[in-house]
């Protein structure tokens, strides 16, 4: 974990995502499809069926926002955006964009395994493709939902039966990124302890050799 970690600090990552995402007003007017990657459509689908059948407008961590893409697409109807990302120079970049155009916005470097922000803090908190990099599903998820107040959308790795034997040999799955299904004892514990109202495995296939689920959680108030 700790190579994948000196990887995203380094400037040079952060300049080849910024290439991959590109233009923050394309990535809105396409819903995401101005980037070809591992299923960001219909990840976009989900955060914006959500924030729409709001009755007023929610706040929105993005945690690992990188450029600040899904911050942006949505900002008109958020009350206040947020961002964490691990890599300086991605807060830098994106905190100036947000700071030009006056957005009501607050952007933090720091680890998804231990957010900077207190408990409740945010209406509604993101995450989108972090884990599968950095590993600790669970340990992240338990942190986003003590910072949550009311929904989190996770979308993490699904690994199926023949990938998982070719990986314990490799890297250990569950001391990497634990298969989001395989959550779901934890999950019904939180449920049953009255922490979460209800949540959902939203399936999507991924590019390259495992899959996906976009998690809902809505928590209990």
């Amino acid at each position: 974990m700790k190579k994948q970690l000196d990887i995203w600090l380094k400037k040079e990552k952060y300049d080849s995502l910024n290439a991959i995402f590109g233009d923050h007003e394309e990535f809105k007017k396409t819903k995401g499809e101005s980037i070809n990657y591992k299923g960001i459509v219909e990840v976009f689908k989900v955060i914006e069926e959500l924030i729409d059948k709001q009755e007023k407008k929610i706040s929105l961590l993005d945690i690992g926002c990188g450029t600040g893409l899904y911050l942006w697409a949505f900002k008109e109807k958020l009350s206040k955006v947020l961002g964490l990302d691990f890599s300086p120079h991605m807060i830098e970049h994106t905190k100036k964009i947000f700071e030009k155009y006056d957005i009501d916005s607050e952007f933090k470097i720091g680890s998804t395994f231990n957010i900077p922000f207190p408990d409740n803090y945010v209406d509604l908190l993101i995450q989108v493709h972090v884990c599968m990099h950095v590993g600790g599903s669970w340990d992240s998820l338990k942190e986003m939902i003590r910072v949550a107040k009311k929904y989190i959308i996770f979308t993490g790795p699904s690994f199926d039966d023949e990938l998982l034997k070719q990986m314990d040999q490799m890297i250990k799955p569950k001391a990497w990124a634990v298969s989001l299904p395989l959550l779901t004892q934890e999950l019904d514990s939180l449920k049953d302890s009255g922490v979460i109202k209800e949540y959902d495995f939203k399936y999507r296939p991924s590019a390259g050799i495992f899959k996906h689920h976009i998690l809902y959680i809505e928590l209990e108030e």
